[in-house]
């Protein structure tokens, strides 16, 4: 895989639910799904950089009919203290514009695998509403990501309020555009997603 190639998958990851968290003197990438096939997708593409460490957790106060969290912890590796370093404010996590630079039709699937959902109202026949549930991050982060996007992908994102943070909407207008151009790259185990 090429270098270019491969900080765009990090990127993604760590601009969705993945977060890079130091292990010593340099960070390491950890993410978690319920979905395995998702979680195992992503460690084939992290292990052109180290070994990844896979396993299966179900929280003990949680119901016991729970789905398992599929895990993957990265080895630690300068790559991922320079994400941690561009991404992290002390440990808040934000966005950073330079990799926003990377945004294609695939980071976008990510970001929506990782962050994403789609609602459709059935008592009429409105279009369906695709959401990126970015709650974590401030108005100015949700606003370059939305930049980002519009720039890259010509979606066009609304940032919305929700609480004291923000997630982004799709207009309506775009949904067939963004399904035409997420699809090729969403996983099987989340084509519910697109309804």
């Amino acid at each position: 895989m090429i270098k270019k190639d491969l900080y765009k998958y990090i990127s993604a990851f760590v601009m969705g639910d993945s977060g890079v968290y130091y292990s010593g003197k340099e960070c390491r990438l950890v993410s978690n799904s319920v979905q395995k096939d998702y979680v195992l997708w992503k460690k084939g593409i992290l292990e052109e950089l180290t070994e990844v460490n896979y396993s299966e957790k179900i929280d003990p106060r949680t119901n016991c009919n729970r789905k398992p969290l599929h895990v993957i912890t990265t080895r630690t590796h300068p790559i991922y203290t320079k994400m941690r370093n561009r991404f992290y404010i002390d440990k808040y996590k934000g966005i950073d514009p330079h990799y926003l630079k990377l945004m294609d039709a695939e980071m976008l699937a990510i970001l929506f695998m990782d962050d994403g959902s789609c609602y459709k109202d059935n008592r009429c026949n409105a279009t369906p509403a695709v959401h990126l549930n970015t709650k974590r991050l401030s108005y100015a982060d949700s606003w370059l990501l939305k930049k980002g996007i519009k720039d890259c992908l010509g979606l066009e994102f609304n940032v919305r309020p929700h609480y004291h943070r923000y997630f982004l909407r799709l207009v309506s207008a775009d949904y067939d555009k963004f399904k035409s151009i997420v699809e090729p790259y969403v996983l099987e185990c989340f084509n519910y997603k697109l309804l």
